[in-house]
């Protein structure tokens, strides 16, 4: 046990902030009008966890904080990105996807017809002639790849 001064300097605290812990609760024994005896472990104890409590109640107060200011930023972010696609600068992914999944169906079946549209012509050419015409076919098929534009679609989000 200890007097009121000897625990403020155990604690490394003014005596006046010891009296502020008394009227809060601290754990202490009135000896007579002016003269007060504390545990020191139940005291110390009794300090880390009003520390500890305040401590939860700003960390819970920062997190609601943080949470509206991040619920912000991702409802600015969501309007920004409305408005781009509105001035058709940004394309929704699955739109794009569906187009150009519609451009490679069209490349793919140019290049599964290519033997039977050019077997004809290739028949009777020579080696060099025919090269010609495959490469020529080819730059035309992929050309239309190349040349693949998104077709922009009114999005409702």
């Amino acid at each position: 046990m200890v007097s009121l001064a000897e625990l403020a300097g155990i604690m490394g605290i003014d005596v006046n902030t010891v009296r502020k812990c008394m009227v809060q609760g601290m754990p202490h024994k009135k000896i007579n009008a002016r003269l007060y005896e504390f545990d020191t472990a139940k005291a110390i104890h009794w300090r880390l966890q009003m520390e500890a409590d305040k401590a939860d109640e700003e960390t819970d107060e920062i997190r609601y904080d943080e949470a509206k200011r991040r619920k912000a930023v991702a409802d600015a972010l969501s309007a920004e990105l409305d408005l781009e696609i509105t001035r058709s600068r940004l394309a929704v992914i699955d739109d794009v996807m569906e187009n150009f999944a519609e451009a490679l169906v069209n490349v793919r079946a140019q290049l599964v017809g290519m033997p039977n549209r050019l077997a004809g012509v290739l028949e009777y050419q020579e080696q060099k002639e025919i090269r010609s015409i495959l490469n020529q076919d080819l730059k035309q098929i992929l050309n239309g790849l190349s040349e693949y534009e998104h077709e922009y679609k009114d999005n409702e989000r």
